[in-house]
């Protein structure tokens, strides 16, 4: 039996296909697309699955959408009669394009796929894309995101036998932990569902100096982390904006220009809404577990994404206790409705677990395909065995030089995870502008995260021994013994703030995953990585177990998804050294007739 789960039409489109013992694909339509965010029909993404699975749409027993399209259709109804006429141009937007595919998704999936398909409640496939491929046999379940139908936060008891999932308690729309967040992300000047990453980067170089304004104006909370937003200071329920004018006379700022200088105000700014959505973040959590009577606790929803948080929870709750779903955004709902509509056919899902694999759940391509991509790009490349493509890529490495890596099964979520990554040296103080810059093309403030031999995360940074990260969603310090005796001043009273020279300042021994508050976004790596081989021999050459991980792809364009994606953000950015499977290519040595072959093709993104 194949259960096929869907999620599009609002954006992070995803498609993921399960059978009665584990995931046997999940990947995002932007992949395929090379759109950022796609939120079409994932057409390419379900072409892709059924290559890698070899299998055809005939075989597909079930299809599953990841939210209730009427419960949604009644929720902005309602929100647009409560608030006219003074959300008049939001309700023309909305005239325009109510026989969407986005207001009426089923009707065209179900056209498309012969048979009918079954609706989940978003936050329940959010719940079970994290549940069932936990490691625990009962759990709390915290869902927290920007809004579903209704809900925008839930707390759900899950077991692995029916009823799966039961709701105990949810918050409703328009008070959102998640919106707040973006309302705040936008009013710094990035763009709502990409640039909250941004957002919670800056934040700390930044004093929260707002707190005590935010609590007192825009949001309340109590013990159990249940707010209550002042609609007067948000414009999402009736404006083309997130953020009302209210809301730049209370801060006394203007809402920053998308692209313009980073002023002092918005590193306050993130730094005073980050201490917020922690603390709420926090106390929403400790209040699952304790009303659920749990120790267990597994979380998703797109504030599952902020990492910081996610370390500020693990203060609180040992991390063998919790889990939190990589994909904890709205592409995570095609798994969990996957996820669901199998459990409901099986009846009990108790051995084995649906396991998540690293992630690594996208395409692969074979040698030959790889080869044939190179012979196409005109480059020069070499052709090694496993252990030696390693060896060579650790010496590079240990030289300063950058990687683009290519391995395996692409992953599903966010994140690289050592498929589809960029690798450098942690060591070089210079590392972290460069790699931003030169290559990723996207602000210099931005952290990069290290990936690290589980065996010695402990030893690199304050992180319970023998405990794994492997999804890159938790922060956590550099120990003490690496740091640098560095006195770094973040005046945000001064009217510049000089970020680039700032991220310079070497903080520890492995200064380019070291953020300015030395924490950073931890990954730990284990023989099931592709990264593992390649990651002990950097080790043995360098007496350094940690890299800079960061995803294949440049700002404003999707992570790579084919040998051809690889070789042309490769060939057009400054990476040094692309590693594809089995084969190894160097920018240097390269013909000047290659070399103008793919500067015509220079990639030129879309700004924010």
């Amino acid at each position: 039996m194949l259960s096929l789960g869907l999620s599009c039409f609002y954006h992070d489109s995803a498609i993921a296909l399960v059978d009665d013992k584990e995931i046997l694909f999940a990947a995002q339509e932007e992949r395929f697309s090379r759109i950022k965010g796609d939120s079409s029909f994932p057409s390419l993404a379900l072409s892709g699955m059924l290559k890698q699975c070899q299998i055809s749409l005939e075989e597909i027993s079930h299809v599953t959408y990841y939210e209730d399209p009427a419960l949604k259709r009644e929720r902005i109804a309602k929100t647009f009669v409560a608030n006219f006429p003074s959300n008049y141009a939001q309700l023309a937007n909305f005239a325009r394009n109510f026989e969407s595919e986005r207001y009426f998704p089923t009707r065209s999936i179900e056209k498309m796929f012969g048979k009918s398909i079954t609706s989940y409640f978003h936050h329940e496939s959010h719940a079970a894309s994290t549940f069932f491929p936990s490691p625990f046999d009962s759990s709390a379940v915290l869902v927290v995101d920007g809004v579903g139908e209704w809900a925008t936060a839930s707390i759900f008891l899950a077991n692995r036998e029916k009823p799966f999932l039961r709701l105990i308690e949810e918050e409703r729309f328009p008070d959102s932990l998640g919106l707040f967040y973006a309302t705040m992300t936008s009013f710094a000047g990035f763009k709502v569902n990409s640039g909250e990453y941004k957002f919670m980067g800056l934040a700390p170089y930044g004093k929260p100096r707002y707190v005590s304004l935010l609590k007192e104006k825009l949001i309340k909370f109590d013990e159990a982390g249940r707010i209550e937003l002042n609609m007067e200071y948000f414009g999402y329920t009736k404006k083309l904006t997130m953020w009302s004018r209210k809301l730049s006379q209370l801060l006394g700022v203007e809402p920053r220009l998308p692209e313009s200088h980073i002023r002092p105000f918005d590193c306050d700014l993130a730094k005073s809404t980050q201490v917020l959505l922690q603390e709420i973040y926090v106390k929403k959590s400790l209040h699952a577990l304790k009303i659920t009577n749990q120790k267990n606790l597994c979380i998703a929803g797109g504030v599952a994404l902020n990492c910081v948080a996610n370390g500020k929870l693990a203060e609180f709750i040992p991390i063998q206790n919790l889990f939190v779903q990589p994909a904890s955004g709205d592409a995570g709902g095609a798994l969990g409705a996957a996820l669901l509509r199998s459990a409901n056919e099986n009846v009990a899902l108790r051995s084995p677990y649906f396991n998540m694999k690293g992630a690594f759940l996208g395409t692969s391509f074979t040698e030959t395909e790889v080869e044939q991509a190179l012979l196409e790009s005109r480059l020069k490349f070499r052709k090694l065995q496993k252990a030696e493509l390693e060896t060579v890529v650790a010496q590079f490495l240990d030289k300063n030089f950058s990687v683009g890596w290519f391995s395996g099964r692409m992953e599903f979520g966010p994140r690289a995870l050592g498929a589809r990554s960029i690798l450098a040296s942690a060591k070089s103080p210079e590392m972290q502008s460069r790699l931003n810059i030169q290559i990723k093309k996207r602000e210099s403030f931005r952290p990069f995260a290290p990936i690290v031999l589980k065996e010695y995360a402990h030893d690199w940074f304050n992180w319970p021994k023998n405990t794994e990260s492997s999804f890159m969603l938790f922060t956590a310090e550099v120990n003490e013994k690496h740091r640098c005796n560095t006195n770094i001043q973040l005046d945000s009273d001064d009217k510049d703030i000089d970020l680039i020279n700032i991220v310079n300042i070497p903080k520890s021994s492995i200064p380019a995953v070291t953020h300015v508050d030395m924490s950073a976004r931890l990954q730990t790596v284990t023989h099931d990585n592709p990264i593992y081989g390649l990651l002990e021999k950097y080790f043995d050459l360098s007496g350094i177990p940690v890299l800079v991980n960061t995803s294949f792809n440049v700002r404003n364009e999707p992570i790579v998804q084919t040998p051809t994606d690889a070789i042309r953000c490769f060939m057009t950015t400054d990476i040094d050294i692309l590693a594809i499977e089995g084969f190894l290519v160097q920018k240097d040595g390269q013909s000047e007739s290659t070399i103008e072959f793919w500067k015509e093709k220079e990639f030129i993104g879309e700004l924010d």
